[in-house]
């Protein structure tokens, strides 16, 4: 679940500090003014989030991604008052809940079943 408000600033900012030594390695000869948006940018994330992603992650869009969605689900997580509407967010938030949507059809690879089939099929896994 992502928000394209809270996503907007980590994807600039994966994107600015991504390719600093190309911009770097680019306008080398020409002198330039400090890129302030990433700065202000940069200071308006650490003030949200805290800490920025240090290392190989600095450049990685999910590293910058990744505080922002937590507190999204937090928030929406908190909102939910049933039981039911609890247990459907988490069933649809775990790591593996749309791999279905992956699956190669049936038909696609030749193994058509027909209506009969299908019926029995569905009789023995209720058993």
């Amino acid at each position: 679940m992502r928000r394209v408000a809270s996503l907007a600033i980590s994807a600039f900012l994966a994107f600015a500090v991504g390719t600093l030594p190309l911009q770097a390695s680019i306008l080398s000869s020409h002198l330039c003014p400090a890129y302030s948006f990433v700065e202000a940018f940069q200071a308006r994330w650490h003030a949200s989030y805290g800490s920025t992603p240090t290392g190989e992650l600095y450049r990685k869009q999910s590293a910058w991604d990744r505080p922002g969605v937590l507190m999204d689900r937090a928030q929406v997580e908190a909102s939910l008052v049933d039981t039911r509407q609890k247990a459907s967010f988490l069933a649809a938030a775990t790591r593996h809940s749309g791999d279905w949507l992956t699956a190669l059809q049936i038909a696609s690879c030749g193994l058509r079943l027909d209506d009969d089939a299908i019926r029995v099929a569905v009789a023995l896994l209720a058993i």
